[in-house]
């Protein structure tokens, strides 16, 4: 059985489930309202209600935070003359997409000032439907909007802190905006040497974890990709090879320090990674490929990333990625799934991949953690999260 999508019209949004024909009818009842359809767009962030309507939208979302929850109201909501048909007198919701993107390309950011905290959480927001009489949660934005505000936005010197929940609940939003001010920049974070440094806080609780219970696999990240058509083996192995030695996280290894008694990374100037191959049947393929992706990773002796290539006997061919939480996150891998198409591709055609070199590493990013962590406002925020 292969899940595809949902047959209704419920998305997520905030992890409250969302009835897109359901919020319709709640806009078509507000007054003056002619006509009224809802798309869904997903960002890096999270899901976006997107409201169509024709008629009367000035006195939609007073209307509208009467009769739904906060996570309900639409991010954004364009007024049209009439909505486009389709030939049987249906909405056309295709057309709609395709409006939504030429306004999309059409749309710049608006410069502000850089004390000018509404702007810069409209920015956040990502939407134009920013009310600073509602609470930020009921303009749509969550504990990780808060956050990340929080993180370039503190209350002035000499005022109690503004914490997480505070941003998220107050009605209205602006008389906690007022009390904000940006951040000043931090320092470039200097390390004392681009080999070692002391692990952050959840590197070491993976790595405890790990010696508690060597076979433990719950913080792999496995991927599974099927090639379509002719595909080049020795680009692929070269590719991977190629990232192995760019990025320090995949020749990391963790190693305690027993004068320190601290856990530290330390980043190999070489690694042992291969591209392993394996031949297997089409009954067993998929047994197969869930059994390598359960095997333990020993991150203080082997390099964190792991791929298999299955040649399978009706002649698919399989790529397994397999990477340790410890060394990578989400944003992470997005970077490398990117750079990885990017450099098998230059090398098919017998090309360098022409990589900008970086001047940030996992060990600047462990560094920076470490510092955040020390900050009072930090203790306050991650109190926040546990409590909700």
């Amino acid at each position: 059985m292969e899940w595809l999508a949902r047959i209704d019209n419920q998305v997520k949004v905030r992890g409250f489930r969302v009835d897109i024909n359901g919020l319709e009818q709640h806009i078509l009842l507000a007054p003056d309202v002619e006509a009224a359809a809802v798309l869904t767009r997903e960002n890096e962030v999270y899901i976006e209600l997107i409201a169509f309507v024709s008629g009367d939208v000035d006195r939609l979302i007073d209307f509208l935070k009467s009769r739904v929850p906060g996570w309900m109201i639409p991010h954004q909501v364009h007024r049209l003359p009439a909505l486009p048909l389709t030939q049987n007198g249906k909405i056309d919701r295709q057309a709609l997409f395709q409006l939504l993107a030429v306004q999309n390309r059409s749309q710049e950011l608006q410069p502000f000032s850089e004390n000018d905290a509404e702007a810069a959480l409209r920015c956040l927001l990502r939407h134009d439907n920013f009310y600073p009489q509602l609470s930020l949660m009921e303009n749509g934005g969550d504990s990780l909007t808060a956050m990340r505000m929080l993180s370039a936005w503190q209350a002035t010197q000499g005022q109690a802190a503004v914490t997480a929940a505070e941003l998220l609940y107050t009605n209205p939003v602006s008389a906690v905006l007022a009390r904000l001010q940006p951040v000043a920049a931090q320092a470039t974070i200097v390390l004392d040497n681009d080999i070692s440094h002391v692990a952050s806080s959840e590197q070491l609780r993976m790595w405890f974890l790990q010696q508690r219970d060597p076979s433990l696999y719950a913080y792999a990240t496995p991927f599974q990709f099927e090639f379509q058509g002719q595909m080049d083996e020795q680009s692929l192995e070269l590719a991977l090879r190629i990232l192995v030695q760019r990025h320090g996280a995949f020749r990391t290894l963790f190693e305690f320090d027993i004068n320190s008694q601290q856990l530290m990374q330390r980043v190999v100037p070489q690694s042992d990674f291969s591209l392993e191959h394996q031949q297997v049947s089409d009954v067993a393929w998929s047994n197969w490929a869930k059994e390598w992706c359960r095997q333990p990773f020993d991150i203080g002796q082997k390099c964190a990333l792991r791929a298999c290539l299955l040649t399978i006997e009706s002649e698919r061919r399989v790529l397994l990625l397999n990477m340790h939480h410890a060394l990578i996150d989400g944003k992470s891998i997005n970077i490398l799934l990117c750079e990885l198409s990017h450099c098998y591709a230059a090398l098919q055609h017998n090309k360098q991949p022409g990589f900008v070199p970086l001047n940030y590493s996992l060990l600047h990013h462990t560094a920076a953690l470490n510092l955040y962590y020390q900050k009072d406002s930090c203790l306050i925020n991650i109190k926040f999260l546990n409590i909700n």
